[in-house]
């Protein structure tokens, strides 16, 4: 299967990276890229995929019925149902002198028995795409990322390579769609496509000189028809933003020896549209069209000095200028600084840790994966940012890389993506975000043990009234090889999710097991538990849910 960095995000600010060229391959021996074909090869169309140039393209369907006790997910009255998901799939791997390529889509369409109204379509994509115009000197990024989740951000994961504590802990582990059991009025689709072309050319050993210019549309919408509009329009879209980004950046190259230098100009301009917003007990509320816009002129320049074979450390100083059009944000204009370390111990270890100002405020930034052993693989972060909720998922998707798996992961440290549209009822505003994540997974002959957790808190920029919301998840995960053709996946995550401002709380729990049969090289049947318990401040908001499902796979 093809390496996992195919195509290099734009713009490219990995600070242990900053000389990376396109097609370059990200070295992550992260332990979900080991060959799992005889237990994954039906689950995702990346792990069946084979190395080398050309095209493989596999694709797929899968096929599920489940009974559900509880299809509202509401207290009372409890109304159970038959539902029908149909999942056509297909994963692309290309590999060509000018064009390089990863994508996998694979939507599902939700039919129900009894309650038509529940009746859905779900866009589940991911995708990336790398254009070489002129050898060695233009480039064009291609982005597209869309995916559903639960609303009020306790249960359900994004894209077709969702995992379990990815975009809120309760991601079924092996269904076709992550938000099997969230009812429709607790669903929110988001959608994101980018172009980025730049001309990027090396000198020699005097460095390597970037130029760029970026455009995306990222949108969001509780799925209140058959199907969310992909495009903003009065009514029908919840959320949309448009950003446009200019950037200009040189990097020393061998001339300097141990010494590089890096010299960055970053422009950022977003306009929001927002026509209705959810609480955070997933209620959704129409709003009049509300528009904002933001604006960052930000400089730097990072010098770094290798001082051993492992160990490099760096500062960087600058300027920002960031403005918002919301109401009550102060206009950031100020100088900004950091120092930090990138420790490279052995070819599986990396560990980058900097503390500094910007963003208007001081603020630690770390980022690692350390091999415990062969077998044992511990990845983490922490960050802390600001922003709107879209422009969260708009990062993320421009700095990520898909995964062996067609996930979005962290080009960094191979961990997953944590996606997340949910909305407080702030909504649109601006959030200072803080989140801390640790993924550990170890995988022996028969068993892959994982075990995540995730800590959050986002709090509203500005001088009115302060909203916080902190999010607290934790998740398990057991696969166990029975034989070499039935394997047995069970899980268990639970989140605890609190907001100020008379928010209240909500608590999740999810429990579940599947039991995946291989019937042939391109067959398999799969059976799934999930029981579903959520508590709440609001006695209305409080429900529990079990879920039965059977399905089978057919890869082509």
């Amino acid at each position: 299967m093809a390496h996992p960095g195919l195509a290099v995000a734009f713009p490219l600010v990995d600070p242990t990276n900053d000389t990376t060229l396109p097609g370059a391959a990200a070295d992550l021996a992260t332990p979900d890229a080991q060959d799992l074909r005889h237990q994954m090869q039906l689950a995702n169309g990346f792990a069946g995929g084979a190395a080398g140039g050309g095209w493989t393209i596999l694709p797929r369907i899968e096929i599920n019925e489940a009974f559900n006790d509880n299809v509202l997910q509401v207290n009372a009255p409890r109304r159970w149902d038959l539902e029908t998901l149909v999942t056509p799939g297909v994963s692309v791997i290309g590999d060509l002198p000018r064009l390089q390529v990863r994508l996998d889509y694979a939507p599902t369409v939700e039919m129900f028995a009894r309650d038509g109204p529940q009746n859905s379509l779900i866009q589940q994509l991911n995708g990336t795409g790398l254009v070489t115009v002129v050898p060695d000197l233009a480039f064009i990024d291609l982005r597209a990322f869309a995916g559903a989740e639960a609303a009020n951000g306790l249960i359900g994961g994004i894209g077709p390579g969702g995992s379990l504590g990815e975009a809120g802990a309760g991601t079924l582990a092996g269904a076709a769609s992550n938000t099997l059991g969230i009812a429709k009025n607790n669903r929110t689709q988001t959608d994101n496509f980018g172009i980025s072309p730049y001309l990027l050319h090396t000198f020699g050993d005097y460095g390597t000189a970037k130029l760029g210019y970026s455009m995306s549309l990222t949108t969001s919408d509780t799925t209140s028809g058959f199907a969310p509009s992909p495009y903003p329009s009065s009514n029908t879209q919840g959320t949309s933003l448009v950003t446009t980004e200019q950037i200009a950046e040189f990097t020393s190259g061998d001339v300097l020896s141990e010494w590089q230098n890096a010299l960055d100009v970053d422009l950022t301009q977003t306009t929001t549209k927002t026509d209705q917003q959810v609480s955070a007990t997933g209620t959704v509320s129409a709003i009049p069209r509300t528009t904002i816009g933001s604006s960052r002129q930000i400089i730097s320049d990072k010098l770094s000095y290798a001082a051993t074979h492992w160990a490099t450390i760096f500062a960087t100083f600058g300027h920002e200028n960031i403005s918002y059009t919301t109401a009550g944000f102060r206009s950031i204009d100020d100088f900004t600084w950091s120092a930090g370390t990138d420790l490279q111990p052995d070819p599986n270890s990396d560990l980058t840790v900097s503390y500094g100002h910007q963003n208007g405020f001081d603020s630690l930034q770390a980022s690692g994966r350390y091999a415990l052993s062969a077998r044992t693989t511990v990845i983490g972060s922490y960050s802390e940012t600001l922003g709107t909720q879209l422009e969260q998922v708009n990062s993320l998707v421009q700095f990520g890389v898909i995964g062996p798996n067609g996930q979005f992961i962290d080009g960094a440290n191979g961990a997953p993506l944590l996606f997340s549209a949910y909305q407080p009822s702030l909504a649109p505003s601006v959030f200072h975000y803080r989140t801390f994540d640790l993924n550990v997974q170890t995988i022996l002959d028969r068993d892959i043990i994982s075990l995540g957790a995730v800590v959050s808190e986002q709090t509203s920029v500005g001088r009115g009234t302060q909203s916080a919301l902190d999010t607290k998840s934790a998740t398990l995960q057991w696969q166990r090889d029975l034989r070499p053709d039935l394997s047995l996946t069970s899980y268990a995550a639970y989140t605890t999710q609190s907001q100020s401002g008379g928010g209240g709380f909500l608590q999740s729990l999810v429990i579940g097991a599947t039991l995946n049969y291989i019937l042939t090289d391109t067959l398999t049947a799969h059976l799934r538990y999930i029981f579903n318990d959520r508590n709440a401040s609001s006695v209305t908001n409080r429900m529990y849910q079990n879920l039965v499902v059977v399905g089978i796979t057919k890869q082509f």
